[in-house]
Formats: structure tokens, C-alpha cells, sequence
């Protein structure tokens, strides 16, 4: 078994994962299985998509079967390659399993900017992780990419931080002067590559100080507008579209509900439109860090969470 610190857990795992090794005498909080796809449950492969927080049951287009109990354990039914049971891992399952120990997880990218984290949302190809990955190469620390544990309290909102690397296309890396990992998840449709980010990765929590939702232009044109800030009727349904579980096409439940409610009550959200040449990433990470500097340099991040 191998032994890995993420989102503040110790996990033990039958397959690699890119994270930061765990003490090898550290109790697992969460336990990673991997077995034939011939020893799955019929009933719980034919039930359909069941997301609760005792236990969440995820049959896939391939005919694998994904479970995920009460936040402490991932059982993974497949035959699969390794890249590909990696990919459930780290991506749907470790969400799933966040939502159950109560953390609002959302479909987005964290990186710590001026000592607190700045979080990117958006649909699939917005460019949070191209986003995410530019501004790590102007020197700020990643925090997670794809998804994000959002702590909550009276007092503010918190990133606990993930797995030092992202995922983006070759292009993208191409101009960000990305090394490739040599551990590749299987993402057909998506054709991405993995690139670790271990410099100046740590497992300290960052202040939420604010969020983004990208999306892209039409335009074809090099571009990045940021808006004023959102209301917070438009900033919770935004959260609601990120949100875990309702992504994955189940009903919002109370809970989520009031989390997103909270969350753009304490932190403000302002959009970008974005250009769609590959190289517009550096001048998106660009200004990100001047409105970062230009509307809360000057401010505690306790005065959007009071």
C-alpha cells in the first residue's frame, strides 16, 4: 500500500497517486481499494448514480463500478489500466468523498496569491488548470486543481490544499514550459497531460480571499476582461453549478444548498472572459494578480467574511 497526504487526509492507496507521501507511521484516515471488476456487487452495479453521505455508488460507461463509504473508504471495480483508475481516484471520488465528510467541494482550481487562496470555477475547458498552472509559474503556490475543499465557518472560508500538479493540454504546457510527469492518467476525451508542481507546495490551509468563474470568448482574440463583482443571488448559482453533488446530475440537497448560500455571503466572485489562443494564459494569470493587488491588497480578508 502506498501512503499519501492530501486535503488535510492520510490516504492509504493500492495504486500511485501525485501527492506528497505520508509519514509511514500516520494512521489512513481514508482507504483507497482496488478489485475485479468481476467481484462488483449486481445490485449495487445496476442501482444507477447514488450519492449519500453513508455511501455513494457510481457505475460508469465502461462498465466499471465506483463506491465511496461514509468518507473513509473508495472501493474501485475495474480492469482497467492503472492511468485509469488513477484518474477516478484523484478526480470524481475524492470529491464524493469530501462532500460526505461534510467539505463543500467544488469544480475548480485554488492557487495561493499574496498569501491567500484565489479560486478559478468554470465548465469543463474554461482554463481553470491552464489558469492555475500560469500563475504557478509567476511564482505562486498551488493549492488544488479540478477540485476544490472548501472549509466554511462563522469566520471565514478555507482551501485545504490537495496534490502539488495539474492537468492541461500540450499546447497550454507547450507555452508555459510545463515538464510532463511520468505518471499519465487516461482521459480520452480530454487528451491531457499531468505536470508536477512540487516548488513551494505545502500542506498549510489558505484563507479564501475571493473566486473567479472563466469562461471563454468567441472572439478567437487575445483577451481578459474581469468584471465587477457579482450579486450574491448571481454568485450562489454559480457556486450551485460547481458544486458536489450536483454535477453529477443528482438533486441539490439542503446542505450544499446553504453552503453556496454562506459562501458568496463571505467571499466575493467576479467573472473573466478570457480569448482562446493557448498563449493567452500568461496575460489571464496576469491580471488576475492585478485585481487581486487593486481590490484587496489593502483589505483583512475578515472583512468579507464578517
Amino acid at each position: 500500500m502506498y501512503s499519501y497526504v492530501c486535503y488535510g487526509l492520510t490516504l492509504q492507496s493500492e495504486v500511485p497517486l501525485l501527492a506528497v507521501p505520508a509519514d509511514g507511521q500516520a494512521l489512513a484516515d481514508v482507504c483507497v481499494r482496488i478489485k475485479s471488476r468481476s467481484l462488483a456487487p449486481p445490485a449495487a452495479a445496476s442501482s444507477g448514480i447514488r450519492i449519500q453521505q453513508d455511501r455513494a455508488v457510481l457505475p460508469t460507461v465502461e462498465g466499471d463500478l465506483l463506491l465511496v463509504n461514509g468518507g473513509t473508504e473508495i472501493i474501485c471495480y475495474s480492469d482497467r489500466p492503472e492511468g485509469c483508475v488513477l484518474n477516478y481516484v484523484t478526480g470524481t471520488l475524492l470529491a464524493v468523498l469530501l462532500y460526505q465528510r461534510g467539505y463543500l467541494v467544488l469544480h475548480a482550481s485554488a492557487v495561493e496569491v499574496n498569501g491567500n487562496a484565489v479560486m478559478i470555477l468554470g465548465d469543463v475547458g474554461a482554463g481553470k488548470s491552464s489558469t492555475a498552472a500560469a500563475l504557478y509559474q509567476r511564482g505562486h503556490r498551488i493549492l488544488a486543481d479540478d477540485n476544490v475543499a472548501v472549509f466554511l465557518s462563522d469566520l471565514g472560508a478555507s482551501v485545504l490544499p490537495a496534490f502539488p500538479s495539474v492537468k492541461v493540454y500540450p499546447d497550454v504546457a507547450a507555452v508555459l514550459r510545463l515538464k510532463p510527469s511520468s505518471i499519465h492518467l487516461q482521459e480520452s476525451s480530454k487528451q491531457k497531460d499531468v505536470f508536477e508542481l512540487y516548488d513551494n507546495f505545502s500542506h498549510a490551509v489558505a484563507s479564501l480571499l475571493c473566486s473567479y468563474v472563466m469562461s471563454v470568448s468567441q472572439s478567437g482574440q487575445m483577451e481578459c476582461v474581469i468584471s465587477d463583482p457579482l450579486n450574491e443571488r448571481d454568485a450562489v448559482i454559480e457556486y450551485l453549478v460547481q458544486a458536489m453533488p450536483n454535477r453529477l446530475a443528482t438533486k441539490t440537497t439542503p446542505d450544499v444548498f446553504r453552503a453556496c448560500a454562506k459562501l458568496a455571503t463571505q467571499i466575493p466572485m467576479a467573472r473573466i472572459l478570457r480569448g482562446y489562443p493557448a498563449n493567452v494564459f500568461p496575460l489571464v494569470a496576469e491580471y488576475i494578480e492585478a485585481d487581486v493587488e487593486r481590490r484587496y491588497s489593502a483589505c483583512d480578508v475578515a472583512a468579507f467574511t464578517s
